[in-house]
């Protein structure tokens, strides 16, 4: 899952001025506008970009995106043998690559949104110079979770951030008794960073959306029966779900969540399919 977003000084200033509208990161993902793309720079995926580029005719690589155009308009619109579609298409994947993969990502991503296992794909790889690593749910992780992405970009990181409160999720192997995995697969990452003394600094404050999730989450799912996880007739579960209903309403309005799975996603990969409004 790669989701990547340009922000100017302006859109910061106007973002942090704005950060009571929810609705406005939800509103970039479905819209269609033309003019709201390129007035953001934000693209859900490669396709959107390249025509946003074509468009621009002062842009650096503005002569390749419309070539890349017009030769998958030949092969959708003229009587072509097959070894010409099949140079159309190799060419329109050379370009495909140079304007959505290494144009886009040396010049104006600056934050990739990934799992772990997808970090080291080969546009990341060989276009994205990352300086900051951020490992999420990083209080349920073990060392094999943030490996690929560490390995990927070591060369340029400057720094790893562990973002989540260590007390919220147990990490991964529950075991550390009788389990004959090494330290490594046993201990959590915060583990040990707190009892081998690695060098890291330790923030103290942990914000939230809502105060009670840290509590709800860490009382439900490890206080009970795996079984009981999530008990839709309790007074609590019932309140902070309508709780979190409301801060995601954004994603329901626009689409991309039904309101009633607990997982979403927002997939931005090569075949995705632009989002449209319902």
């Amino acid at each position: 899952m790669n989701v990547a977003r340009n922000i100017s000084p302006a859109q910061q200033h106007n973002l942090a001025v704005d950060r009571g509208r929810l609705n406005d990161m939800f509103d970039m993902f479905a819209s269609t506008d033309d003019a709201n793309i390129d007035k953001e720079t934000f693209h859900c995926n490669p396709e959107e970009y390249i025509r946003s580029v074509s468009r621009q005719a002062g842009h650096q690589l503005h002569r390749q995106a419309r070539e890349y155009g017009g030769r998958l308009w030949a092969i959708w619109t003229e009587q072509l043998t097959q070894d010409v579609v099949k140079q159309h298409k190799q060419r329109a994947r050379e370009l495909r690559t140079t304007v959505s993969a290494q144009y886009y990502l040396q010049h104006e991503v600056l934050v990739v949104f990934a799992m772990n296992s997808s970090s080291c794909i080969d546009h990341l790889l060989l276009y994205y110079k990352p300086w900051c690593l951020f490992e999420k749910e990083a209080g349920s992780a073990i060392v094999s979770n943030i490996c690929i992405p560490l390995a990927t970009f070591v060369r340029n990181l400057r720094f790893v951030l562990l973002p989540n409160d260590h007390k919220q999720l147990q990490h991964t192997v529950e075991s550390q008794s009788c389990n004959v995995a090494p330290v490594p697969f046993r201990k959590s990452l915060f583990q040990m960073l707190m009892e081998e003394g690695r060098e890291c600094t330790l923030l103290e404050s942990c914000h939230r959306m809502v105060s009670g999730i840290g509590e709800f989450t860490d009382k439900t799912f490890y206080n009970s029966n795996l079984k009981f996880k999530y008990q839709a007739d309790s007074a609590d579960s019932v309140q902070l779900w309508n709780t979190m209903k409301e801060i995601l309403r954004g994603m329901e309005e626009n689409g991309l969540w039904d309101g009633k799975k607990r997982r979403f996603m927002i997939n931005a990969s090569t075949n995705v399919t632009p989002v449209r409004r319902p």
